[in-house]
């Protein structure tokens, strides 16, 4: 009894090891679901491969007949319980048998072993010896007692695999994985050598007998059984490739459509930006933005003990002008002079707002008196090579603006109010001494 039991258990193991260690390599998750389908899928292969043995009681018959009662059905379950594409189950089924090999080599040394010893000890019997082909693993009948050499081999063969399947699943599986799945080429060169040595390894083990005895319909079928395989795998080639180019368009698609929703938002969100921070007349910041900005640079600056310059700029009897040239012009006018006072400053943090009407801000970080000095005199040059005609102008033929300026290194009791008010104190300065011209006042004198 337990001698039929060690065997029973061997060619179970048999069709557990290379059926799990498939499903391993194709991917399965390990739920709970998923390892109760493949423990009822087994044992209903197991049951059908033994019933088989039953039935016809030809050894040779069902050796031909294991591929597909056994093998086969793994790369189905693949295929339609694990959702694997056929290319990558085939392969995975392929490589499974070819790693199958260390726990039939670990049976046979077992047994070798085992052979040795009972021969140079008393009492305990060697058995018959122990076919290491397949046809002595499919059924082994041995009327010795139990612990004999093919008991051994059985035992064996048992050990090594659980012992391969855990080396396996630990250490190869997860690469092995990623090279099926990097690519239908990597999937295909990987498979090639497990391919090989199951269909050659097969042919060779069932069909040498037939071969040698020169019956000519069995050589027709090897060729024709190799034949078959490779146009399984061209035909898994073609859809395998089908396949990726579909998804390959349907990526470049769904990354158009990604890219152009992309530019719309950003152009959503540049009109939304344009409409809250910048002016529609001139296009430079608005009094919304610099109130913001300026509140903000002023705080941090008095964090790190800054220096920053405000400039408040008015042009000069701008309502003379709308009511000698019309508003249209007048807005033409606002338009340049926005565009040269932008163009005078040339550092990214530096910025230009139109504070209301025809007053603008200019607001240069890191800037002391000096700075600022040099940077007013670029304003005036840039705003009289404009040469607008401006013939109400009190002080000039053509537009001119008054400025009024402060710097001063920022303190954590001011504030952005703080620094406009002094600007526009100069700037009444620079107005009160006959415009065209800047004022400069320092934020300590205030």
């Amino acid at each position: 009894m337990l001698k039929t039991a060690i065997e029973i258990s061997r060619y179970f193991v048999m069709l557990l090891f290379p059926a799990a260690l498939a499903v391993s390599f194709a991917g399965m998750v390990r739920t709970r679901k998923n390892i109760f389908v493949f423990g009822c899928f087994t044992v209903f292969i197991f049951i059908l491969v033994f019933a088989n043995a039953l039935f016809w009681k030809d050894l040779e018959l069902i050796i031909k007949l294991l591929p597909l009662l056994a093998h086969a059905p793994i790369a189905v379950f693949i295929i339609v319980y694990v959702k694997r594409p056929p290319l990558i189950a085939f392969t995975s089924m392929f490589l499974s048998m070819l790693c199958y090999q260390a726990p039939r080599w670990a049976g046979s040394f077992t047994g070798e072993v085992f052979n040795i010893i009972a021969m140079n000890t008393i009492g305990i019997s060697h058995g018959v010896s122990v076919n290491s082909g397949i046809t002595g693993e499919v059924i082994s009948i041995n009327h010795s007692e139990v612990l004999n050499t093919v008991s051994m081999n059985h035992l064996g063969l048992i050990a090594g695999a659980f012992l391969t399947f855990f080396v396996l699943h630990k250490y190869v599986v997860k690469p092995a994985r990623h090279l099926m799945e990097r690519s239908l080429k990597s999937c295909l060169l990987f498979g090639a050598m497990p391919f090989m040595y199951y269909v050659l390894g097969h042919i060779l083990e069932i069909y040498t007998g037939l071969m040698y005895s020169g019956n000519r319909a069995a050589i027709q079928f090897m060729l024709t059984f190799m034949a078959a395989f490779y146009v399984m795998f061209v035909l898994l080639y073609h859809g395998e490739t089908q396949k990726q180019v579909r998804l390959q368009r349907e990526h470049d698609m769904l990354d158009m459509q990604f890219k152009q929703q992309k530019y719309e938002a950003e152009i959503e969100r540049l009109e939304l930006l344009a409409k809250v921070h910048y002016d529609p007349l001139t296009g430079i910041y608005n009094r919304r933005y610099l109130d913001e900005k300026l509140d903000h640079t002023i705080k941090l600056l008095s964090r790190i003990g800054g220096t920053i310059s405000i400039f408040m700029i008015d042009v000069d009897f701008f309502k003379k002008y709308n009511d000698t040239y019309g508003h249209k012009q007048g807005d033409e006018c606002l338009k340049a002079v926005a565009r040269v006072l932008s163009d005078s400053i040339l550092r990214e943090d530096d910025f230009v707002a139109r504070f209301g009407g025809e007053e603008f801000t200019a607001v240069l970080l890191n800037t002391d008196e000096n700075g600022a000095k040099l940077i007013a005199e670029k304003m005036f040059s840039n705003i009289r090579t404009l040469k607008i005609p401006h013939e109400k102008n009190e002080v000039d033929e053509y537009i001119t603006v008054s400025m009024g300026i402060t710097s001063g290194k920022v303190l954590h009791t001011q504030n952005a109010e703080d620094y406009i008010k002094q600007a526009d104190k100069a700037l009444y300065m620079s107005k009160q001494n006959g415009r065209n011209r800047h004022t400069y006042l320092d934020m300590v004198n205030q």
